[in-house]
């Protein structure tokens, strides 16, 4: 047999009167039992509810299952009545739905606070029966179950307002689970503003799990205002973890601050060994300083504007590399030159000039005032006359 107590608490949690109903023989099936307390102590703010199994000498072996239950405090109902037997042999699926309304209105001095709340909550869960019996399909547990519960609550009172919602979504089969968490929240004062809203999006298979969590804040007062947001994507997976997040703040306060930032950085995590790249772009300080700023191992830029994938520009292992740059002024302290410099005209003997580092070979080719021309390398000089004759060689004659 069994019986249900009723404990009332205090708001002190320390007195508790406790109060039972009638005892009832188990009869082997499915029981639904109501029962009325009708004189709670003075002073309860809240209550416990038990439920108790009793033995007997002729009973040997059995199970019991205590399910939906639900309390009823005047006009305010905490669950849903189930009065089918859904926990019974031959059912193998559960399902419930919960609403509650509650509103409220309080005096703290000469603050008056009014509050109201709402919560609604969907489950549904399943499980094998597998013909083993009763007793240990009940401690098997339930195979997949999938919930929603939206909350929703309000408060006001002469210089602060607050509304504030929360929505779950949770699904799961054995071990494997899923839950969409959204929670947004607004605070509205007689001396700020803020508004915040978070949602997290969570899956897990054995060890394998992945996450994506976004976060926006935006807050005004009468100093200035500020707003964020941040977007996490994390992967896990035979025990490597990848990354990814972007964040961006906009601040505008006293004495002139402001400052804008976003940031965008990825790692990978493979045997313990840590990885990462990021990129940050933000205009900040007194001066108003804009920046771009890069941390990476290799840094490129990519044009495929030809037609071929090509990198004009990269930075790798503390050195910049340059397929082909046009400069028009440059200021160069120490150049270490692997080949040759050449003019863009150069033709070898007639026009422009060529310096090769390598070999120390180097020839200039510059035109004389009177239509002539004169040659000057490493083996000496040669003038030239307006026909191409030579008039003068200095140097190696031979050459």
């Amino acid at each position: 047999m069994f019986a249900v107590f009723i404990q009332g608490v205090n708001a002190a949690g320390t007195d508790a009167v406790t109060m039972s109903g009638p005892r009832v023989v188990a009869t082997g099936g499915t029981q639904r039992l109501v029962y009325d307390f009708p004189n709670l102590p003075a002073g309860t703010a809240s209550v416990q509810v038990y439920f108790r199994l009793y033995g007997s000498d002729t009973v040997s072996a059995g199970f019991a299952e205590y399910t939906r239950a639900q309390l009823e405090i005047g006009t305010t109902v905490s669950g849903w009545k189930d009065n089918n037997g859904v926990l019974g042999a031959e059912q193998s699926a559960t399902s419930s739905a919960v609403a509650a309304l509650s509103s409220s209105v309080s005096q703290q001095g000469a603050t008056i606070i009014a509050q109201a709340s709402s919560v609604q909550a969907l489950q549904a869960s399943s499980r094998d029966d597998n013909g083993d019996g009763e007793l240990a399909d009940a401690v098997n547990g339930y195979n997949s179950a999938a919930g929603i519960v939206q909350e929703a609550t309000v408060r006001a009172s002469q210089n602060e307002a607050t509304a504030r919602t929360v929505t779950q979504l949770t699904a799961s089969v054995g071990a494997n689970t899923g839950q969409i968490t959204d929670l947004r929240e607004v605070v509205t004062s007689n001396l700020a503003s803020t508004a915040t809203a978070i949602t997290q999006l969570t899956t897990k298979v054995g060890e394998n799990s992945s996450a994506i969590q976004s976060e926006a804040v935006a807050r005004s007062n009468a100093d200035g205002a500020l707003s964020s947001q941040i977007s996490t994507a994390q992967a896990t997976a035979n025990g490597a973890t990848a990354q990814a997040q972007t964040a961006s703040t906009a601040i505008s306060g006293l004495n002139g601050k402001v400052s804008a930032l976003t940031t965008i950085k990825t790692s990978t995590t493979v045997g313990g060994r840590t990885v990462m790249s990021g990129l940050a772009i933000g205009v900040e300080g007194q001066q108003q300083e804009s920046q771009i700023l890069a941390y990476a191992q290799r840094f490129a830029i990519l044009d495929e504007s030809s037609g071929t994938l090509i990198a004009p520009f990269v930075v790798q292992g503390g050195k910049v590399i340059i397929d082909s740059a046009m400069i028009g002024n440059a200021s160069i302290g120490v150049a270490q030159l692997t080949q040759s410099l050449q003019s863009s005209n150069y033709i070898a003997g007639q026009q422009g000039l060529k310096i090769n580092f390598l070999t120390g070979e180097f020839e200039f080719n510059s035109a004389t005032g009177d239509g002539g021309r004169q040659t000057i390398n490493n083996a000496g000089g040669k003038v030239f006359d307006q026909n191409g004759v030579k008039r003068y060689q200095w140097g190696n004659l031979a050459v």
